[in-house]
This record gives structure tokens, sequence and C-alpha cells, in this order.
């Protein structure tokens, strides 16, 4: 193949990638699917033998109409979250378009720079495992479309020049024509290699010295989870790039009752990850306040043999309703630990250290000398725990009552003009406590909005107004929005009645699977909700999103390969934990390690493949022998390596002496396996001092070899002979004549006679 067209076939595969990887990070797959096509036709109409191409004017006009399209849409969405989207969709269209023109080296040069815009702006949108695939294979394509570029620009380059010196001269001069053969691939791929390890090197350098959390603050949540997934520590009603609908899994959930049977709870589950109360106008955000960002005080280290912990200061007892929860996390890490209700007690079968917000209710995986986020945790929740547990949950604090408000004074009115039109009085009448007034206010403004609002996750037509809040905006003039808004709503409205209310945001549990027995939470599952103050030490949740659109959401979205995303959950956990999760704790931690503290590392690791060993041997129940079958498995295993290992460096070394780098792949790979003899050969030669020189035949060497070695060239030349017919001549050797060539090799190493 000529070099210019290899090279022009290989550009067109890098920027295939490149549009998956955008198309995956954006989750706008129409990209690919027209994009992807669109290109890869002009390799037949430009590239091809009539070489049709579309004139620099037609170009020019495209990508003008291009950036209007793009500007058309960054102003009918007002969405700073929409610029890395936009950035990729405009400079996806202008490869597209450059491919159908007939291109110089500098402009073959620009695609790939513009290939490289592509995949940079998607990084920042993405970090999905099957997105780290592509991009590595990029990355590699991309090291190998240089080099040969390199090539292609110095050939022309060198054939410009010979032009030049062909005009001034009085005698013809024939044309430069570049091919590219065996030997030159494979010193390019070589040559690719080796870059790949450097860049390799080069970047995990660049990964452990400038953590994800710095070198993207502004876009990434280091270990928590990613803002794309829904979940997240604030709540933003000006930017909705959170909402989105996909199935990838977050952690799977058992829900088991006080005998310890699996059970399906009659309604969803709504489980708290994060509480906000504090509602900012300017930046329209809920947020938590600086002085409870810190309230993680209490410090939970609780027995890796899986025995529960109690969060409270003391010993918590189980009389009253108590449940338990199995969280397996799958995909994505996390260090907040997920829960319904008031939980009471925490086990976990990792060295972990967790912290507990006592005012709050909330736990996270502290990380503390351990690498990587939680992979699994227990709770014991009580839905309606005694006052005396919740004292001792709290250390002894008996919550003060404060009155409340909301910094906009409009939602107030809004709230009694509901009221009103329910017939609903704010006030506490006189058979009713404070607490019930509460309930039953909150109850009818939860309805109304249940009744009286749309659920949508496209928020296309919710124009933000800059002189009106978000809130008022959804409460008065759409009506329409997602959970975000419907949480907001509620609970600006109950602070503006003066009741304690606050924001929830956290997961729904509503996919139950009957088999397994657990519930699937997923990204999409992403849930805000709001909890009303309805006793002196009870909270009441209030979830205003209609249901029945929940649930609609969930089914229209399920599909087939739902069932088959746990085969890489584990890997994406990984993934997401060590890699997208890499912060400067993991960091310090790394540090730590290198100066010494690998050796507690070991034994931990150690430790946990030896109880990981032995609740396998409890549950096969093969008592003692269990531990010499599992011994003898693993030795097996260690000798399947160590087998693989040595053919693959036996097959590289015929490959080497054979010369087989310049045959087909396929023909060489059955010469490789016939041509074992010579590489047996060569190496004993080389132990009694007569190693070939790369440079000399076999034929020559055997010559040589017989006037030091004559014992030993008798067998060689007969091998020579074997060697010369099966690669020159085609030769298709049978099993006698490849044993009588292994019977040779032994002569040879034993120095015996004739065979």
């Amino acid at each position: 193949m000529k070099l210019r067209r290899r090279f022009r076939f290989w550009l067109l595969v890098l920027l295939e990638l490149s549009f998956a990887a955008v198309a995956l990070a954006t989750e706008q797959f129409w990209m690919l699917l027209i994009a992807g096509p669109v290109a890869a036709l002009s390799w037949y109409f430009v590239e091809g033998p009539r070489g049709r191409s579309l004139p620099r004017w037609g170009v020019n006009i495209g990508a003008l109409v291009i950036l209007s399209l793009v500007l058309l849409s960054a102003l009918g969405e007002l969405d700073s979250g929409r610029s890395m989207e936009l950035l990729s969709s405009f400079v996806l269209g202008i490869i597209v378009l450059r491919q159908w023109q007939e291109r110089t080296p500098q402009e073959d040069a620009q695609q790939i720079i513009l290939s490289l815009v592509l995949v940079l702006s998607s990084i920042m949108q993405s970090e999905q495992l099957l997105f780290g695939f592509i991009v590595l294979a990029w990355t590699a394509m991309a090291i190998y479309v240089v080099i040969l570029f390199q090539i292609y620009s110095g050939t022309n380059k060198a054939r410009r020049l010979r032009n030049d010196v062909a005009l001034g001269s009085r005698h013809l001069m024939p044309p430069l024509t570049s091919r590219f053969g065996p030997m030159d691939l494979a010193s390019v791929r070589r040559t690719t290699l080796l870059a790949l390890i450097g860049v390799a090197i080069f970047g995990i350098a660049i990964f452990v010295i400038f953590p994800r959390e710095i070198l993207f603050k502004s876009q990434m949540p280091g270990r928590s989870l990613g803002s794309r997934t829904g979940f997240t520590q604030n709540v933003d009603l000006v930017s909705s790039e959170r909402i989105n609908e996909s199935r990838r899994e977050v952690f799977t959930l058992q829900w088991k009752d006080a005998s310890g049977s699996a059970m399906q709870w009659p309604q969803p589950i709504l489980l708290r990850g994060s509480v906000l109360d504090n509602y900012e106008p300017t930046v329209r955000k809920w947020t938590l306040p600086p002085t409870r960002q810190n309230d993680f005080s209490r410090v939970l280290i609780p027995n890796m043999s899986g025995e529960f912990m109690s969060l409270g200061i003391r010993p918590l007892t189980n009389s009253s309703q108590t449940y338990t929860l199995d969280v397996t996390m799958r995909s994505l890490s996390s260090n907040v630990v997920f829960s319904p209700w008031v939980p009471i007690a925490l086990s976990a079968t990792e060295g972990r250290t967790f912290q507990f917000n006592s005012r709050d209710l909330i736990i996270r995986d502290a990380g503390v000398d351990v690498l990587g986020s939680y992979w699994s945790y227990r709770l014991k929740v009580q839905p309606f725990p005694p006052a005396q547990t919740i004292m001792n949950l709290t250390g002894d604090d008996v919550p003060n009552d404060r009155l409340v408000s909301f910094p906009v004074p409009a939602v107030r009115q809004i709230a009694l003009d509901i009221l009103t039109e329910l017939e609903v009085p704010v006030s506490v009448l006189p058979d009713e406590t404070i607490w019930d007034r509460n309930r039953r206010v909150s109850k009818a403004l939860e309805e109304w909005l249940e009744k009286n609002c749309a659920y949508t996750t496209n928020l296309g037509d919710f124009i933000q107004i800059a002189s009106e809040d978000p809130i008022v905006s959804f409460l008065q003039r759409y009506r329409f929005g997602h959970c975000e808004f419907f949480a907001s709503a509620m609970t600006a409205m109950c602070q503006s009645l003066g009741i304690e209310s606050r924001l929830i945001t956290g997961y729904i549990a509503i996919e139950y699977n009957k088999g397994t027995e657990h519930y699937v939470v997923r990204e999409s599952n992403a849930h805000a909700w709001s909890e009303v103050r309805v006793g002196r030490f009870q909270w009441a949740s209030m979830d205003p999103s209609p249901r029945s659109e929940l649930e609609a959401i969930q089914t229209r979205n399920s599909s087939w390969a739902d069932s088959w995303r746990w085969v890489y959950d584990r890997i994406d956990f990984l993934w997401n934990s060590s890699v997208v999760g890499f912060d400067t704790r993991t960091q310090a931690m790394l540090a730590k390690r290198a100066t010494g503290g690998w050796e507690n590392w070991f034994r931990s690791k150690l430790r946990s493949v030896t109880e990981l060993a032995s609740s396998f041997n409890r549950y096969v129940r093969l008592g003692p022998a269990g531990y010499i079958w599992l011994g003898g498995i693993l030795v097996i295993v260690i000798a399947f390596i160590l087998a693989g290992i040595a053919l693959v460096r036996r097959r590289r070394r015929v490959m080497d002496v054979a010369r087989l780098n310049t045959v087909d792949p396929a023909r060489a790979r059955i010469l490789a396996r016939q041509l074992g003899f010579w590489a047996d050969a060569l190496k004993i030669m080389d132990r009694h001092g007569m190693g070939k020189s790369p440079h000399e035949t076999p034929l020559a060497f055997t010559h040589r070899a017989a006037a030091v070695e004559p014992g030993l060239a008798a067998h060689l030349r007969d091998l020579v002979d074997l060697l010369y017919r099966i690669r020159f001549d085609g030769h298709e050797p049978d099993r006698d004549e490849l044993k009588h060539a292994e019977g040779l090799v032994r002569l040879m190493r034993t120095g015996g006679g004739d065979s």
C-alpha cells in the first residue's frame, strides 16, 4: 500500500475513535451514527480512483453554517455546563467537512490536532470505564498516526526538493515514489511501542503528581459520586447537567426484616446522602452551611469480622422495629454511606474508618489508610426510633426549636395562596400541636405539587429569568421540572411558613429483582425530596415528585442490556474508585507506602486473602482438605501462567531468528510453530561460543561452524536444509520431519552422534 493511502486510512480510524469518544462522553450517540458514516464515505469518494472532493469555498460555507447552528443552540439554552458539549459539536463538524476536501500534509496535521481537541473536550465530560478504553485506543492510534505522518510529510518534502532540482537540470529524473514494505511496518511498530511505553510512564507520573481534584477542580468531585450521576452535595437550580437517564448501576441493596429474611418494601426506598437546608438566592443553590460542613466529628472503626458496631455513644438495643440493609457498590465509587431513616449500627468487612454526623445522621467513609472507596457495607435502621435512641445518637443533645424563614419573599405568598385554595389553615388548630400542624400543612403542599406540576427531565423550555427566582418560576410560570424543583419548592414553601424543613439528595430504590431479592439502584435513580420536622425528635420524608412518573421513567428506560451490566461492574468500580476518584488523600497514601508503609499494606491484603479463602472453604464445606485443594488450584494457575510466559518468549525468539516479522501474520504464526528447532539450535551454538551474526545467512553460519565444531555442524547442516525448505520453498513438514529435527537438536545439546 502506498504511504499516503496508508496514512490517510489510519488517520480516518483515529478520527472515528475520537467521534466514539465524544459520543460516549456527551451521551449523544447521533454524533457517531451520523458523523461516522459520513467521514467513512469520504474515504471512498476522496481517496478513491475518481478523487471527488468539495471545493474549499464549499467547506468554508459549511463551517460557517455549523458555527451558526452551535451558537443558536447555545443561545437557546444558556448553560455554562454545555460549553464542552458545544465545542465538541463544532470541532466534530469541522473535522467531517475537511475530510471531504483535498488536503495538504499541513491540513492533515490540523486534522490530528482537531481530533486531539475533540478527545480532550470529551475527557472533561466523562469518567466512564468504556470511555477510558476508547481514550487508550485513541492514544495508541495517535502515536502510530503521528509517526506515519512524519514519514509521509518527509517524503512529500523530499519529492518537492527533487522536483525543484529536476526543473534546473537538463537530465530527466524519475519521479519519487514511496511504498510501505514489511520492514518499514516492523520498524514503525517498534517505534510506536516504545513511544507508548514512554507516554504511559509519563502519564502515570502526571496522574500521581496531579490528582484529578486538582486538574479538574471546577468539574470533578474527587472521590464522591460524579456530578453527572445525579447525586451531589449541592443542588444548583441554574444548571441541569446532572439530570440524566443513564442505566448504569450504582449499587444493589437487599432489605431484610428483623428475622434476617430478604423482603420487598411496600413503597420505594429513599436513601439519604446529603442534608441541605440553606438556600442562597444570589447563586440559586441549596448548600450546606460552612459551619456544618465539618460536623463529621465522631470516628467509627467497625470490626472487620462483620459484626455490627453501634453508632450511638452507648450500645443500642433493637427493642424498636429494626431492619437491615446490605449494600454492594457496583460501578460507581462514593464516600457517602446511603441510608433510609435512622441508622443505628454499621458493619463493614474492610479495614476502613467512617465518620458520623450526629446532627444529620449521615455517615461517610473517611478513607484513612485505605486506597479507593468502600465496596460494601451493612446497616441497621429504624423507621420510628424512640427519643432515647435519637438522644443516644446525637450525644444526649435535645434538638432546639428554631425560627425558620425563606430568603425569597414571593414564595411565602405563593404558599399562602395554595393553602387558601385548598382551604387548609396555616395556624395551629385548637385540637392539635405544632407538630401536627407541620404534618398537615406540609402534606397538603406535597399533594398539591404532585397533582398540579408535571415531572420531566427535559428543561429545554424552562427559561431562566434573571429577575425571578427559579423556584418562583417553577411554581407560578412553568409548573414543570425534575425532582430538584419539586423538592426545592416543597422545602421553600415550608420554610417560608415557619415550618422546619430541609432538602435531601440521594437515591430512590424502585427496581426490585425478585430472583435475587435485591433492589438495583441506577444513575437515573438519583433523587431529591424534602424532610419536614413533625416532632421533637422526628422528621418525616415528603416526596412531592409524582411517583407514577418516576416509575414510568424506570419502565421506559429498561432494556435487555440491563441484565448484563454486572459483567464489568467490579472493573468499573475499581476504575471509578482508584482512577476517577484519585485525590490528594490517595496521593498522600501512596507517598506513605513508598516510604515504608508497604509492609502493613501487604499484611492487610494477605489477611484479606486468607479470610476470603476461609469463607470460600466454609461455603463449599470441604474442611481441612479444602485448603489443600485451593493450594493445588493456585499452583496449577501459577504453572499455567509461567508456561504461557515461556511460550510467548519462545515464539518471539523464533520470530526474530527466522526473520518472520516481514511475513504475513497468518503465515508467520504457522512458521513460528514449525521453526522452533532452528531457535533451539542457535541457542545451543551460543552456549558453545558460536553465536550467529544477524547479517550472516544460515548456510554461511554452518560453514563457519564446521571449522570449529564439526560434530555439531553435521547436525546443524541437516537443520539448515529443513529450514530453507520450510521458510523459502513453502514446504509443509509432516510430524516425522519435525520429530527428526527435534532429535537432532537433542543430539546437539548432548554432543551425541547420529540420530
